[in-house]
């Protein structure tokens, strides 16, 4: 393991950006400006998003086709899925805590 880790950070080292690649990351953690960033933030789903509605799509495709859950267990995932999606609070509901 001790190996890997050695040859890896090598490995990055031999960039042409040397010491600078591996401490983009860091540089990129702690800037101050990284909230006015719009590239980088995350969807706002307050607001109509096309995404909920492809996610809400493929869980139903998949969950009433190939997983073959009961119709009331899928609408039920569904609107879990929609209200974690918008409010922060129930995300939990869904199975992820990640996102509050």
């Amino acid at each position: 393991m001790g190996l890997f880790i050695a040859l890896s950070v090598g490995a990055a080292l031999i960039t042409p950006f040397g010491l600078d690649g591996l401490l983009l990351p860091i540089d990129l953690a702690t800037m101050s400006t990284l909230g006015l960033i719009n590239e980088w933030q995350s969807p706002n789903f307050q607001q109509f998003q096309p995404l909920e509605v492809w996610i809400m799509a493929f869980f139903l495709a998949a969950l009433s086709g190939g997983w073959r859950l009961p119709p009331t267990r899928v609408l039920m995932l569904l609107l879990l899925l929609h209200l974690a999606l918008r409010h922060g609070r129930y995300a939990e509901l869904l199975g992820w805590s990640d996102r509050c």
